[in-house]
């Protein structure tokens, strides 16, 4: 989930590897993050953790790819939220 959506930014955006590689590491490291606290209560609820907490790493990445000010990154994560929440992945 990380990994396209990183490649597929990074190719529309022009980046090069110096930037897309650190972007695909911090989509990992946020989405491990979120799922390291969340994904006992809510795997015990039936949800898998990928489709669950992988937005946030796809948020992540796309954050990095893109070069964000900090300023922008909470816009991003409401983005995602809502993205996340119409698709039915809070169900």
């Amino acid at each position: 989930m990380i990994i396209p959506a990183a490649i597929a930014l990074g190719e529309a955006e022009g980046v090069s590897g110096s930037i897309l590689i650190p972007a695909i590491v911090a989509g990992y490291e946020v989405m491990g993050r979120v799922g390291g606290k969340a994904s006992p209560h809510s795997v015990r609820k039936g949800f898998r953790g990928s489709p669950t907490y992988g937005p946030f790493g796809v948020a992540a990445a796309a954050g990095k790819v893109l070069g964000l000010t900090p300023n922008k990154w909470g816009t991003l994560y409401h983005v995602q939220r809502v993205f996340h929440w119409v698709s039915g992945n809070s169900e």
